[in-house]
């Protein structure tokens, strides 16, 4: 017998909550699908927002690959070369700068090169010193007005850079922005629209069954009640759900994330949704279940 068709003047909030949770006990299977397709609906923007925030990670670690070599005279001295280090580092459009000096270059060469015994004849050091520059670009735009600013630094002999793989890297990481953002936004919307259809058909229904059991008007009242909590409830333990299934997913894909990484020598591990994405989510589903229940239960 439904525990609502007893006689019960009074009910308490406490005895609100109990009930909408028998209630929907009552009917597992039917519970038990509701819950996993909310936790479908939730799992899709939470991976889909997982996934962007990794993808931007994994892009800000990528940005060495925009680095590129300033070449200095060699007439220059070590300090000279520092200074203009420091001028290079101090600008807005420079994330980044590593000095390697005349003798750092020169080990450096011996080391690969495996011409030790020829290049300890020379008379002199003939490598200039360099600077190796990361640069902080906004937009494909800005690659220009650095790469002259520093050509007009006295002292730089040459640039050893690639300008249109700059552009297309660039090019690349700002689609790739707009498109997890995008991506991420349209998730969210079909998440409440999936959410708030499938809830109003479930409460809707578990409502009218009620009351065409339950003739007397003054019960209308807490039966809304039963129904705001019981949406209350799918969508808590159906945010649950979402929640474990976007963590199973992100442990899924790791394993080829992982080879895409060791390609580029990054170690790059994917994580599952934080605890303010887990909050905010668990809130959301909330917020959307009572309001479902709210509008389920207007006659």
């Amino acid at each position: 017998m439904d525990p609502l068709l007893a006689p019960q003047p009074r009910v308490s909030p406490p005895s609100v909550v109990s009930l909408s949770m028998a209630r929907l006990l009552q009917h597992p299977f039917t519970t038990l699908f509701t819950w996993c397709v909310i936790g479908v609906a939730i799992a899709m923007p939470l991976t889909i927002l997982s996934l962007a925030q990794h993808a931007s990670v994994a892009a800000a670690n990528l940005e060495s690959a925009l680095d590129f070599t300033v070449f200095l005279d060699p007439s220059l001295s070590a300090q000279e070369s520092q200074a203009i280090a420091n001028d290079i580092g101090k600008r807005a459009d420079v994330a980044a700068v590593t000095l390697i000096s005349k003798e750092q270059g020169l080990q450096e060469f011996k080391t690969w090169s495996h011409l030790t015994n020829a290049l300890e004849h020379l008379p002199e050091n003939p490598l200039p010193a360099t600077i190796t520059v990361r640069p902080r670009l906004r937009s494909a735009q800005s690659i220009a007005p650095l790469l002259q600013g520093l050509k007009a630094i006295n002292g730089v002999q040459k640039i050893r850079t690639d300008e249109t793989w700059m552009v297309r890297f660039i090019a690349l990481r700002d689609a790739l922005d707009m498109l997890g953002t995008w991506l991420s936004n349209a998730s969210i919307v079909a998440a409440v629209v999936v959410l708030l259809t499938v809830l109003h058909l479930d409460l809707r229904s578990r409502y009218y069954a009620l009351l065409t059991r339950v003739p007397s008007d003054n019960r209308l009242t807490w039966l809304r009640k039963i129904c705001l909590f019981e949406g209350c409830w799918v969508a808590l333990v159906g945010s649950v759900i979402g929640m474990l299934l976007t963590k199973l997913i992100l442990v899924g894909v790791q394993p080829w994330v992982s080879t895409l990484a060791n390609t580029y020598h990054a170690n790059f591990i994917l994580s599952g949704p934080d605890v303010s994405a887990c909050a905010v989510a668990a809130v959301g589903g909330v917020a959307i279940g009572l309001l479902a229940g709210g509008l389920s239960a207007r006659v």
